[in-house]
């Protein structure tokens, strides 16, 4: 997979740390690195995807949220 994959998480999130170690798991696999982004850290990702994180986009497009299909993920790239 060539495509950027943004981890749309926040500190305190005890599914977005589940989420992180299945997708860096998929990330060895696939060969793609992966962008954890703080939503708390920006207002406008905070108000789009506050009640939706985790979430994963690759390519820009949104391919996973809560509760994560790494499938989905997989089938992106």
């Amino acid at each position: 997979m060539t495509a950027a994959v943004v981890f749309y998480t926040r500190v305190v999130c005890h599914l977005c740390e589940e989420v992180a170690s299945g997708l860096e798991a998929v990330a060895r696999e696939l060969g793609f690195k992966v962008e954890p982004v703080d939503v708390d850290l920006d207002l406008e990702l905070l108000e789009r995807f506050n009640d939706l994180v985790p979430v994963i986009a690759v390519a820009g497009e949104v391919v996973a949220s809560a509760p994560i299909d790494l499938d989905a993920v997989r089938a992106a790239g």
